[in-house]
């Protein structure tokens, strides 16, 4: 499904955040992401990577919505992002900040890429 603007605002900064601040305290350690993603989530890597694969296979509620990027100086559209997100079928909206790095960690950030071309 392809949309010509975000359909919601992302509130992932804070899990962001707190994520960032957590790999530099834990030195950047495995653990210390599976850790994150938990108390950050309540997802297990594990299982959000399984999930995230069946939906790359399957084309099972990835989205990419594309928001404009405008010249503050003269107002004008000087291009466009893409923007990706995930509506799990369970847990709904799975926010970038936490599907991009698990998709980064098992590789399967080159699939996402695939999907989006």
């Amino acid at each position: 499904m392809i949309r010509s603007m975000p359909a919601f605002q992302d509130n992932g900064r804070f899990a962001m955040d707190r994520y960032q601040r957590r790999l530099l305290q834990e030195g950047y350690s495995a653990a210390g992401f599976e850790q994150m993603l938990r108390e950050c989530t309540g997802y297990d890597a594990i299982s959000l990577q399984r999930e995230l694969r069946d939906a790359i296979e399957h084309n099972k509620g990835l989205q990419l919505f594309y928001q404009p990027k405008i010249d503050g100086r003269t107002g004008r559209v000087t291009g466009v992002e893409a923007l990706m997100r995930w509506h799990h079928p369970v847990k709904g909206m799975v926010s970038p900040t936490v599907f991009i790095p698990v998709a980064e960690r098992f590789g399967l950030i080159g699939a996402l890429g695939q999907w989006v071309i």
